[in-house]
């Protein structure tokens, strides 16, 4: 199982598929030949795939959260601000739990500053008055699989820090969110006291740099890296943007498939057993969403609407030869309140058909 494959923040596939004529089966023969290299790569450096599932696929559990804390470049007094930040940080990220973290100025084209600046008003608690409404001058990091203990200490520790002007809860969808996707990059995989780098592609997987230069060792952790080529396909969380990229999302499919084709005109199936052993199986849930409410097509209507702006991951072909992959969808109850719900489909490019294989 590949838990996420990351090509909207690279071109690399789309590089081989233009440039070297590749099919969809050579694709997806290629995909997975590099997982398995990625895979024994991290193997030989004490790390098991299977440690990161947390780390790289959306949060489903209410107590896994993801954060975002703003810094005014302009007032750390150290050019390399960036350094400065990750040495408020690091000391105070839990070594008991996982995460990717990301960092970047907050670059967005001219045209654009005033509306990504209003996002990022609206949508961070303020400790300090930002000093410029331009959006450059502030350098975010954003931590995925946090819990709210970890955010109040990473948040009480910054309060003193005068570069440090506010966070901001990114665990459901917000326009600030949705453009944070495509600017921030992921500084490193934190595997408990293990840090996971990418390295140059003309450097030996044996060997193990820190390009970044952020003093991981002197809080505690220890450095490993592998080649980008490996790392950037397969090692980096995709924050979640409701402006889907297409391309990325068919190429997830092929890892799945050597006929890729975007599902949004496929059929939904969902037979009625299925349909009622859902409803019966999580109740609190169903009934909070409304679902227990719904008949079986109005059921199909809202999972059609729902999947359209979700990512796909768990991306699997099991025994039986079924391509499979989970998506997350944001639901919000008689309460007002958001929540995440699992669905598990099973993709049919023969028939044109997703199957839903579960719920909860």
């Amino acid at each position: 199982m590949i838990y996420t494959l990351n090509a909207r923040d690279n071109i690399k596939l789309q590089l081989f598929k233009q440039a070297l004529e590749l099919s969809t089966k050579e694709i997806l023969g290629l995909i997975n030949e590099d997982f398995n290299v990625t895979e024994s790569v991290l193997s030989e450096k004490g790390i098991l795939y299977k440690e990161l599932r947390n780390v790289l696929t959306l949060p489903h559990k209410s107590n896994r959260r993801e954060i975002v804390l703003c810094f005014d470049s302009g007032r750390t007094e150290n050019s390399w601000y960036g350094n400065a930040i990750m040495k408020r940080i690091l000391p105070n990220i839990s070594k008991k739990r996982n995460h990717a973290i990301f960092h970047g100025d907050f670059c967005v084209a001219e045209a654009m500053n005033a509306y990504a600046f209003s996002c990022l008003y609206k949508n961070i608690s303020l400790i300090r008055t930002l000093s410029t409404p331009y959006c450059s001058q502030y350098f975010l990091v954003y931590i995925n699989n946090a819990i709210d203990k970890e955010i109040e200490t990473l948040i009480e520790s910054m309060k003193s820090f005068d570069a440090f002007v506010g966070y901001g809860d990114m665990t459901y969808a917000n326009p600030l969110k949705d453009l944070i996707a495509y600017y921030l990059t992921q500084c490193c995989l934190q595997i408990g006291n293990k840090i996971l780098l990418p390295h140059e592609d003309d450097r030996s997987n044996n060997e193990n740099i820190n390009l970044i230069g952020y003093d991981y060792e002197k809080f505690g952790f220890t450095y490993f890296s592998m080649q980008s080529y490996y790392y950037i396909s397969y090692l980096e969380y995709k924050i979640e943007s409701r402006m889907v990229d297409k391309a990325d999302l068919l190429f997830s499919l092929n890892a799945i498939s050597d006929r890729p084709e975007n599902y949004e005109k496929y059929k939904i199936i969902v037979e009625p057993e299925k349909f009622e052993y859902i409803k019966g199986k999580n109740r609190a849930l169903i009934d909070a969403i409304g679902i227990d409410k719904m008949q079986l097509q109005e059921f199909v209507c809202f999972l059609s609407k729902k999947i359209e702006f979700g990512y796909i991951y768990n991306l699997e072909i099991n025994e039986y030869q079924v391509a499979k992959f989970n998506t997350m969808i944001e639901c919000i109850t008689k309460e007002k309140e958001i929540v995440r719900v699992l669905a598990a489909f099973a993709y049919n490019t023969d028939e044109k058909i997703l199957r839903l294989l579960n719920l909860f």
